[in-house]
């Protein structure tokens, strides 16, 4: 997997926009910099165990430019993967790769005492919110409407990707490469 500089993401636009909100003047910095954490994670744990299966993906992270609310990401992400490689994965892979960045958040969160336990997929996996609608979509199930197939897709995942897990220390490193980046991986 090629770790190249594609572009460099600023926060400009945010910071101006958050500079006008009184809401976030005193809290931006702090603000700014745990969603494109919490946003690089996530993006990273799609990177990460899509290799981990052997598939090729790119992921990017990037300032939110719509106007904030407080209820609103200041960073968002974007994973792709291998369009024919979508095809030819067995449900399991398919899925792993789809909770794979919401669950690296919550192994993320959990290590560092922030929310809650990783391992309570159920409460996790009837929020609507918990993955986007394309993640939702790679698992082959409706918003909220999780199965035991997909239960056991989020294990699997967190298996590999909690602290003590094989595949934590590349999910760091790979994500502090996109948060520095903006970009990393090709398809």
């Amino acid at each position: 997997m090629s770790v190249g500089a594609i572009h460099s993401p600023g926060t400009t636009s945010l910071n101006g926009i958050l500079g006008k909100d009184p809401l976030y003047q005193a809290q931006s910095p702090r603000l700014l910099a745990r969603d494109r954490r919490l946003v690089g994670i996530h993006e990273a744990g799609h990177i990460v165990i899509a290799e981990h299966l052997k598939l090729r993906g790119r992921a990017r992270i990037m300032p939110n430019t719509d106007v904030p609310h407080p209820n609103v990401k200041l960073w968002i992400g974007q994973f792709q993967l291998h369009a024919a490689a979508v095809h030819r994965l067995s449900t399991i892979r398919r899925q792993m790769v789809a909770v794979a960045g919401a669950v690296a958040e919550e192994c993320w969160r959990t290590q560092y005492g922030i929310d809650r336990d990783p391992t309570e997929w159920s409460d996790c996996l009837w929020d609507c919110d918990w993955m986007s609608a394309s993640d939702w979509r790679l698992s082959d199930h409706e918003p909220g409407e999780p199965t035991r197939k997909l239960y056991r897709a989020c294990e699997a995942v967190e298996a590999l990707l909690k602290s003590d897990g094989p595949l934590w220390p590349r999910l760091l490193l790979i994500a502090h490469a996109l948060i520095r980046q903006g970009e990393i991986g090709r398809l």
